[in-house]
């Protein structure tokens, strides 16, 4: 698959993601969201699949040390101990419920969406 298949289905799922994440807050009801930790692994699952689809477009030349990749490892390092702490059932600060923790891997993949968006302008 060329880049340019890589960014399409990239669009795709990330809006996709933008109408998991608004609807389930909205509180509608979603076919596959019986509960929060359903909607907490839902989102964990399409976010996790967004970050790969962008990186498999940019894999060959990333450049690993530049300030937006750090970030975004960064980052995709507190998504991973969110969601592996929630699901082991370990008490993380700020979260103490699967509401908390959606809105917190919300913000997460929010903030690295928009540091991604910004190292494309800038680069």
């Amino acid at each position: 698959m060329k880049t340019s298949g890589f960014l399409a289905l990239q669009a795709v799922w990330g809006v996709v993601l933008v109408v998991f994440i608004v609807g389930w807050l909205m509180g509608k009801k979603l076919p596959w969201v019986a509960d929060e930790r359903s909607a907490f692994v839902g989102l964990a699952i399409v976010g996790f699949a967004a970050c790969t689809f962008a990186l498999l477009t940019q894999v060959a030349t990333i450049n690993w040390l530049d300030p937006f990749i750090i970030l975004g490892c960064l980052l995709g390092a507190a998504a991973a101990y969110v969601i592996v702490g929630m699901l082991m059932g370990l008490k993380l600060p700020f979260v103490n419920s699967y509401r908390s923790a959606f809105l917190m891997l919300t913000g997460i993949v929010a903030i690295k969406f928009a540091s991604a968006t910004l190292h494309k302008l800038v680069r």
